[in-house]
C-alpha cells in the first residue's frame, strides 16, 4: 500500500515511503505537490546558481525541493519548498544525519506550476512568514515574475528584467530572473 492511501500520517512515516517528495503535509493529510517541466527548470537553475554562491561564499547550505521543514508549530505539518537556504550560523548540530528540519530557513523559494492554485501558494507565503523565514521568492514563470516578500512586510513585484537578490541573507547573490526561466526553442533540429 502506498502512504498516499492512507488517511492521517507523521512526517516520519512519509520520509520512510516511497512517496517521499511527492507530497507535503499538511496537519498530517498529504497533499500533492503538483510540479510541471517549466517549474522544474526554473527551480533547478535557481538552485545550482544558490549552490555555487554558497560553496563559493562560506555562508551556509542550499536545498532543493526534497528538503522538509517542519517548522510550523504543528509536527503533523511540513512543507518543501522548491528551493531554500540556512545560514551556517543556524544549522542546528547533526543536521547531516536528519530527515528534515526544525527550524525555518533564512530563505524559502516557490516556483509556482500550472497546475498550482493561487489560494494555496498565499497561504504557503504567510505560513513561511508566520515561521520567522525572513525572505521568501515566489517565482512565476509563466508571467515571467516574481513576488519578493520580506519578513518586515514589504512585498516586491519583479519582472524578468530585474535581479532577484539575497539582500543581506544572501549577500553578494544576484541572478536575473529572466536568464532562470527558460523559453521553449521551436527550431527544427537538424538530422
Amino acid at each position: 500500500m502506498s502512504i498516499a492511501e492512507l488517511q492521517k500520517t507523521t512526517l516520519e512515516e512519509l520520509l520512510a515511503s516511497t512517496d517521499r517528495g511527492r507530497y507535503e503535509l499538511e496537519h498530517g493529510l498529504l497533499v500533492e505537490v503538483p510540479v510541471g517541466n517549466l517549474a522544474s527548470a526554473v527551480g533547478s537553475r535557481l538552485n545550482a546558481r544558490l549552490q555555487i554562491h554558497c560553496e563559493t561564499m562560506g555562508l551556509g547550505e542550499s536545498f532543493n525541493s526534497e528538503q522538509y521543514y517542519r517548522c510550523f508549530g504543528d509536527d503533523d505539518h511540513a512543507r518543501k519548498p522548491d528551493a531554500s537556504f540556512i545560514r551556517k550560523s543556524r544549522l542546528p548540530p547533526g543536521w547531516i544525519r536528519q530527515g528534515y528540519f526544525e527550524i525555518a530557513p533564512d530563505l524559502a523559494v516557490e516556483v509556482t506550476s500550472i497546475n498550482d492554485i493561487v489560494r494555496n501558494m498565499e497561504e504557503k507565503v504567510d505560513e513561511y512568514l508566520d515561521a520567522g523565514i525572513p525572505l521568501v521568492w515566489v517565482i512565476h514563470p509563466e508571467a515571467r515574475t516574481a513576488m519578493i516578500y520580506r519578513g518586515d512586510g514589504s512585498v516586491q513585484r519583479l519582472h524578468e528584467q530585474d535581479a532577484l537578490q539575497g539582500e543581506d541573507i544572501l549577500p553578494g547573490f544576484q541572478v536575473r530572473l529572466g536568464d532562470l526561466i527558460p523559453t521553449e526553442d521551436r527550431t527544427p533540429q537538424a538530422s
